[in-house]
């Protein structure tokens, strides 16, 4: 009975021993894996830190190329077309085209619309001052056709006849096909009456009629016409 107890002792602590070796290496084992995992979350982290701090830096980089963008058409005109604008226009294309275009299109219609609201209080000089600078910075806005229109009435209305002529035979030129050219004509038509060039003005109407046959335009040119007495 005594060798029999001592035999069951010794198995029992072999048992115990083989216990505690396995717990001994399965946390051994595990506490690496947890070492890892935390390396590869520093890792990570570190990585989202690159990642920001390079989006952070390409945001302002886009923020300086639009201020840049809105500043440079004025920059340039200021400096002329010679050998003084060189380094703007050197600037200028080191500018992304995208930006720039964005930026351009932004300016014109911001412009375009205070131009609009000066008309509308009858601030003729304001409007026409901010549309001829719309116009010669930025001749290629999808308002530039309204530009000219909206000039040539602010013209007419200060009696600023000589420049409204020469704005409307800019618009003939450039958007002959334009209603708002035909319309900008009427005009054209009227001063000649005022300056009692009759003949040239029953010619403007008939051109009107003759290039813009939509129903308002040759009706008011009809009209127009045949209140001339000759």
């Amino acid at each position: 009975m005594e060798r029999e107890r001592d035999f069951f002792i010794e198995v029992t602590l072999m048992m115990a021993l083989v216990m505690v070796y396995a717990n001994y290496k399965f946390h051994d084992h595990f506490s690496g894996v947890t070492q890892y995992q935390k390396q590869v979350a520093s890792l990570e982290s570190e990585l989202d830190r690159e990642q920001f701090r390079h989006l952070l830096t390409q945001t302002q980089l886009s923020e300086f190329k639009q201020h840049v963008a809105v500043m440079l058409p004025e920059a340039i005109e200021k400096k002329g077309e010679g050998e003084r604008s060189y380094p703007l226009r050197q600037l200028a294309s080191v500018v992304g085209a995208a930006d720039y275009d964005k930026v351009r299109l932004a300016q014109s219609n911001r412009l375009y619309e205070q131009a609009t609201q000066a008309f509308r209080k009858s601030q003729y000089d304001r409007s026409n001052a901010m549309l001829s600078k719309l116009l010669r910075l930025y001749p290629f806005s999808p308002k530039i056709v309204d530009a000219y229109f909206l000039l040539v009435e602010g013209q007419f209305q200060l009696r600023q006849y000589e420049d409204c002529v020469a704005t409307v035979n800019h618009m003939v030129e450039l958007f002959p096909e334009s209603e708002l050219t035909g319309f900008a004509l009427l005009r054209v038509g009227k001063i000649y009456e005022s300056q009692y060039r009759k003949q040239e003005a029953v010619e403007i109407y008939q051109t009107i009629l003759r290039l813009y046959p939509q129903r308002e335009l040759a009706s008011q040119a009809n009209h127009s016409l045949k209140a001339v007495d000759l």
